[in-house]
Parts: structure tokens; C-alpha cells; sequence
């Protein structure tokens, strides 16, 4: 089973795979999305509202999607987030960062950019602004000190 975690959507914007499509039943008491790929795979995507620095990410979750929703210290706190729920279950991580002006953040946690796409826009920075980036956080691993 894949699961999504939307980290955050900044400055108001929906998450880009759940707008509109958040069936709310007895069954599925979260606002839920579901993609089924031309291969059958099937993607479901849980919304939840919390409050970032009391949120405990589920270990269960494969991708996350950022669209530039905190900075410094609250970053680096959802991050390391990130890295305790990859340390209770290994596995790796696909976070979609829209405008990544914290991705040293995710470079120095051990990220790996594996995609960018540059927004279309006039200037450097502008199109910058309106990137997204794909990283892939692997399971951190603990270094043992070596026996004397």
C-alpha cells in the first residue's frame, strides 16, 4: 500500500492530486484521493490538517509533497520527522518539493535529487520559484561505532 502525506501547502494552494476529490464517508473518516495508473496501480492520497510540529509521520508513507510550506527550523523539524519514521521503518522516501528553498535542508539529511522540472517563467529566479523538484530519502543508516 502507498500513502501520500502532503507536508504542508504554503501559501494556501491545494494539493495538486486531491483537489476536489476528497470523498468523506464512514469508511474513510479523512478527505481521501485515489489515482489508478493505465498499469492498474492504484495511488491513495489521506489529507490530513495538523499542526507540523505534532504530527507523527505514520511509517507507512512513501511519498510526501511540499509546496514550499515552512522554512528553517520548522523544516528541519519536519525533516528530521521524516528520517524517525524512516529509522522505525526502513524504506525509501519520494518527496515532491514545489519551490525547494529548503532543499539543502533535505541535501544535508541524505536526499538525492532524482528530478527537476523549471517553472516556465520569464526570469532565473522566477522560474526557480516555480520548480518542482523530486528527491528520494533512503532509510538513514545507523553507524555503529567499530569494536576496539
Amino acid at each position: 500500500r502507498e500513502r501520500d502525506d502532503e507536508g504542508g501547502s504554503g501559501r494556501g494552494h491545494a494539493h495538486p492530486l486531491a483537489a476536489a476529490r476528497a470523498p468523506i464517508s464512514p469508511q474513510y473518516p479523512r478527505p481521501l484521493w485515489r489515482h489508478r495508473t493505465r498499469d492498474g496501480t492504484v495511488f491513495l492520497a489521506e489529507i490530513v490538517t495538523a499542526d507540523v510540529v505534532n504530527y507523527q509521520v505514520p511509517d507507512d508513507v512513501t511519498f510526501v509533497y511540499f509546496f514550499d510550506p515552512f522554512h528553517g527550523e520548522i523544516f528541519a523539524a519536519v525533516v528530521e520527522k521524516l528520517l524517525a519514521s524512516l529509522r522505525r521503518r526502513p524504506r525509501e522516501l519520494t518527496i515532491i518539493y514545489f519551490d525547494p528553498a529548503e532543499a539543502h535542508t533535505l541535501l544535508a539529511a541524505g536526499a538525492k535529487l532524482v528530478n527537476t522540472t523549471r517553472g516556465l517563467r520569464p526570469t532565473r529566479e522566477w522560474s526557480q520559484e516555480n520548480s518542482v523538484h523530486v528527491y528520494k530519502l533512503p532509510a538513514p543508516v545507523d553507524r555503529q561505532p567499530a569494536a576496539s
